[in-house]
C-alpha cells in the first residue's frame, strides 16, 4: 500500500496523484499532519500537457484514505476513497469540489473541531480526467453553504 505524509508547512507546486495499489480501497493512506498549501503547476510551456491533464485537481487519490489533521489550502479538488478533516483542522478548497468514492455514509467526515470551506471565483473547474460515474459522495461550492452533487 501507498503511505504518504508531509512535514511542517509543506508547499506543493503541482498535483498529488496516487497510483492504485494492489490493496483494497482505503488501504492507501495520505495524511496531512501539519499545514500544507498547494500552488498551481508552474506556467512554463513545458508543463502545458500536465496542466491540461490535471485541470481542476489538487489531490487525486481514488483508492486512498485522506486524513487532514491541520490547515490545508488547495486550488482545485480533493478526490479520494474517504476524506477525514479533524483535530481542529481547516481545509479550504478554492474553485474545487470534494469527492469520495466510498459508498459508506461516513465517506467524508468533518469532526473534532474540523472545518471545510469552499471558496469560488465563479470558475470552478470540475475535474473530468480519471473520474468515473460511480462516485458516492461529492460536495461542491454553493453560495448558500454546500450542496451534495448527485451523480
Amino acid at each position: 500500500p501507498n503511505r504518504i505524509s508531509f512535514g511542517n508547512n509543506a508547499r506543493i507546486e503541482g498535483v498529488i496523484i496516487f497510483e492504485k495499489s494492489s490493496g483494497t480501497p482505503g488501504e492507501d493512506k495520505f495524511t496531512i499532519p501539519n499545514s500544507a498549501e498547494f500552488y498551481p503547476i508552474p506556467g512554463d510551456s513545458q508543463y502545458d500537457a500536465v496542466r491540461e491533464a490535471t485541470a481542476g485537481y489538487a489531490i487525486l487519490a481514488p483508492t486512498a484514505a485522506v486524513t487532514i489533521n491541520n490547515n490545508l489550502n488547495v486550488n482545485g479538488s480533493i478526490i479520494a476513497d474517504t476524506i477525514s478533516i479533524k483535530n481542529n483542522a481547516s481545509a479550504t478548497l478554492n474553485d474545487g469540489i470534494i469527492l469520495a468514492y466510498s459508498s459508506h455514509a461516513n465517506a467524508i467526515t468533518v469532526g473534532n473541531g474540523g472545518k471545510l470551506t469552499f471558496n469560488s471565483s465563479g470558475e470552478v473547474t470540475v475535474p473530468s480526467q480519471g473520474i468515473s460515474d460511480k462516485a458516492a459522495r461529492a460536495y461542491a461550492y454553493d453560495p448558500a453553504g454546500y450542496r451534495e452533487v448527485v451523480k
